[in-house]
């Protein structure tokens, strides 16, 4: 069975500052940013996980109901879940493990390295106007 990720964007409330991580691992990541995450547990859920990862990188527990599923990526080798939330909680964001955890400006963003993902996953989350489904997604193949 192919792994499953979770990465997750945490904004402040207006949206404004997201939390990212610049990673060490995997070699293709070192001293990019990305959103926090990582991988699912079995019999976990993507929501719980997400919930789990952020805590454990960043010290910040955000329920998992206030995660929202926005994006989904895969292949024939992985599958990852994007998911987005809103909390000022995002400003108590701390390093937790061997990898920086900061609190970036959106705006700023653009000038960090970063993984190339994010041009196009931050601004989507950011948009007013997308709807994401809110029925749960079939699992797996």
């Amino acid at each position: 069975m192919k792994p499953l990720y979770v990465v997750g964007f945490l904004f402040t409330q207006d949206g404004s500052q997201v939390v990212l991580i610049q990673k060490n691992r995997p070699v293709w990541q070192a001293g990019k940013f990305n959103g926090l995450g990582g991988k699912l547990a079995p019999s976990e859920s993507w929501e719980d996980a997400m919930s789990r990862e952020f805590k454990e990188e960043a010290g910040v527990l955000i329920p998992p109901g206030d995660w929202q599923h926005m994006a989904t990526l895969f292949n024939d080798h992985f599958e990852c879940r994007f998911f987005r939330a809103f909390s000022d909680l995002a400003l108590n964001a701390q390093t937790m493990e061997t990898e920086n955890v900061s609190i970036v400006p959106v705006k700023n963003v653009i000038n960090l390295p970063i993984v190339t993902n994010l041009h196009w996953l931050i601004p989507m989350a950011l948009d007013e106007g997308l709807h994401f489904p809110v029925a749960p997604i079939k699992d797996g193949p």
